[in-house]
């Protein structure tokens, strides 16, 4: 663990830490760079276009739709893993 807290600002040295460790990870590069600081600072500028507003807006929806996804996995997978533990504690198993 000390070897990733030491990696933990360099990515590409993290990613080979974790993978050396058996865990997996891997670097997802960016599919498109923002040429502006924030969309707060573009809008008001008005280098926005509608259409650049439309893709951040989609591209941000299906993120958090993935977000949410993983989440009900991960919490419907804890609570199955609970729910056999505690039939084995029960003596139900």
């Amino acid at each position: 663990m000390e070897s990733l807290l030491e990696a933990a600002n360099d990515p590409v040295r993290f990613q080979t830490v974790a993978n050396d460790l058996g865990l997996r990870f891997w670097i997802s590069l960016a599919w498109w760079t923002w040429p502006v600081g924030s969309i707060v600072e573009a809008l008001s500028a008005g280098t926005l276009s509608p259409e650049q507003l439309e893709v951040l807006g989609r591209e941000r929806a299906r993120q958090v739709r993935l977000t949410l996804e993983r989440d009900m996995h991960s919490a419907w997978t804890k609570a199955m893993w609970k729910a056999i533990a505690d039939r084995g504690e029960a003596g139900l198993g």
